[in-house]
């Protein structure tokens, strides 16, 4: 029996998607009704709407984050950040649930620094744990990871 290479691993998350749609509209629609229902002062209105305009300059941009793994090199790309590490030089990978049960990963290489890829591009932890250890590399998980 010989051991056939896991086949290339490719995962992608786009910037507009259904939860980040709903989540603007409804805070844009609470602090409507915080006008009309509770007079709200316009200050504070302006203030709630920018903070959704991060979100909603991702959606209309759309960039796709991705993050890909094969039996040479992890690579990843964001809006902000593109990388590619040799597997070799990867001594662990540290999958990190944090409190609000998101997943932070972190790459540590064999020359002792540490890597932490941008959330968007990290898939499910259970996906990426199996698919980590399929091509060899050690994967340590932490549950509740406050930092």
């Amino acid at each position: 029996m010989t051991d056939t290479p896991a086949p290339p691993f490719h995962f992608e998350r786009p910037a507009r998607t259904r939860r980040n749609v709903v989540v603007v509209i409804t805070v844009l629609f609470g602090l409507g009704a915080a006008r009309v229902l509770l007079d709200a002062a316009w200050g504070i209105l302006a203030v709630g709407a920018l903070v959704t305009l991060p979100a909603v300059w991702d959606m209309a941009r759309n960039h796709v984050a991705t993050l890909s793994l094969d039996d040479r090199a992890l690579g990843w790309s964001t809006a902000g950040q593109t990388g590619t590490v040799p597997l070799p030089d990867i001594s662990r990978v540290v999958l990190d649930t944090r409190l609000d049960l998101s997943t932070r990963m972190t790459l540590e290489l064999r020359d002792g620094s540490k890597l932490r890829l941008p959330s968007e591009c990290v898939p499910d932890k259970d996906v990426i744990d199996a698919t980590c250890r399929a091509r060899g590399l050690d994967v340590r998980r932490n549950a509740f990871a406050l930092l």
